[in-house]
């Protein structure tokens, strides 16, 4: 913290610091990374929470291969997943649910 302080003393002294408007910019481009950064990082977290549960929650019960399994199938010129999307969302919904219990 020292040295940023007497960074900013040295640029005060020489007349360099950035007006108003470049600081303020800077700090909201500092806050939105930090931000972006903290919400990657809660994702993560959360999905690494997610998955230790469903592996120790399949481990207690003997069950070796526990997880989703889709398939890409190209129809015409786009993609199809099966199971759908929708199908995979009730499933994970449903494992809330029974955390919820």
């Amino acid at each position: 913290m020292q040295d940023i302080q007497e960074i900013y003393k040295v640029c005060q002294k020489k007349n360099q610091l950035p007006t108003v408007e470049t600081r303020l910019a800077s700090l909201f481009r500092c806050l939105a990374t930090q931000m972006t950064n903290q919400l990657q990082s809660m994702c993560l977290n959360s999905m690494r929470d997610f998955d230790r549960f469903i592996r120790s929650f399949s481990e207690e019960r003997g069950i070796k291969d526990a997880g989703f399994v889709t398939y890409l199938k190209p129809v015409q010129d786009e993609i199809h997943f099966n199971p759908p999307f929708k199908k995979v969302e009730m499933s994970l919904l449903d494992s809330y649910d029974i955390m919820m219990k």
